[in-house]
């Protein structure tokens, strides 16, 4: 199994969607099981995820955790997630501010 990490930034995404939801409720309990299931999927299948060039040229892999995309990196035995982000916001300016670009 993978050790899992968090980038301060994915730290601030899951607060801000538990305050949204004013946790706890039922949505902020839903949100977390389906988090806290496809962390654990994506930890034991790590390549599980898919690249988003449409999103991003980072080297990133996306899993949906519906209506969320947990967004992480593989680097040996380690995972780090790096943004959960509803897939209605502007994830290519969120992630660009986040991670840069990967282009010349």
């Amino acid at each position: 199994m993978m050790r899992l990490e968090f980038a301060e930034t994915a730290q601030q995404d899951i607060q801000q969607v538990l305050d949204f939801y004013g946790a706890p409720t039922v949505a902020s309990d839903i949100f977390s099981s389906r988090t806290e299931a496809a962390l654990f999927h994506i930890c034991k299948w790590p390549n599980t995820g898919h690249r988003r060039a449409d999103l991003t040229d980072q080297d990133v892999l996306f899993y949906l955790a519906k209506p969320y995309f947990i967004i992480y990196q593989v680097q040996d035995e380690t995972l780090s997630v790096v943004s959960v982000l509803h897939t209605s916001r502007n994830i290519p300016t969120i992630l660009k501010k986040r991670l840069g670009t990967a282009k010349p």
